[in-house]
């Protein structure tokens, strides 16, 4: 069986490599139940 899902509302959420790709999408998707984010990425210098 599936479990419930878990109210994210309000929760601190840190998401790494929040600048592009999957961690990118991820943090749309934490915004859009309401969460605390916490958005880390790197920048390289070339």
């Amino acid at each position: 069986g599936q479990s419930p899902r878990k109210s994210v509302s309000g929760e601190l959420v840190l998401i790494t490599g929040a600048g592009h790709g999957v961690g990118r999408a991820t943090a749309f998707e934490f915004a859009k139940r309401q969460s605390r984010l916490v958005l880390w990425d790197i920048s390289k210098v070339t």
